[in-house]
């Protein structure tokens, strides 16, 4: 996962994904189809934007298919602010699994709890590597 995200952020370049994500989280820009948004922008209100082209087709979309609206919820959610708390509470996770895992192994006390905090510590990685990905994904869609 790492490869693939490192793949895409070498293939797009690391300032011009930082500059899209700073367009996109603040409401500038559309995060769905890079348009640039320029009525109704508040100074401090800084959350993800929809244009009123897409804004419209996801209420036709939702009216259509109701499922179909979780692509652009999930879009959003991948570039509101609280996502990077969510992604520091996985890292934070990950270490404490660690910590706890190397802290049995040495006083060997138990295995099992060696394995499922282990276990548990991957698939918390492997999560985040995902998410991370995709957000890659989305911050760079649109983009040449």
């Amino acid at each position: 996962m790492m490869v693939v995200y490192h793949f895409f952020v070498k293939r797009y370049g690391f300032t011009k994904y930082i500059n899209h994500l700073k367009l996109k989280k603040t409401g500038q820009v559309c995060y769905n189809c890079v348009t640039k948004i320029e009525d109704e922008i508040d100074s401090d209100q800084e959350k993800p934007l929809l244009c009123k082209s897409c804004h419209r087709e996801v209420h036709i979309q939702k009216l259509l298919n109701p499922h179909s609206n979780i692509f652009y919820q999930i879009k959003y959610l991948l570039l509101y602010r609280k996502f990077e708390k969510f992604v520091s509470i996985i890292l934070y996770l990950v270490i404490s699994f660690n910590i706890i895992g190397l802290v049995l192994n040495i006083t060997k006390n138990c295995t099992v709890s060696q394995e499922f905090f282990s276990i548990t510590s991957c698939l918390l990685l492997l999560i985040y590597w995902i998410l991370m990905v995709f957000r890659v994904k989305v911050v760079m869609s649109g983009v040449n």
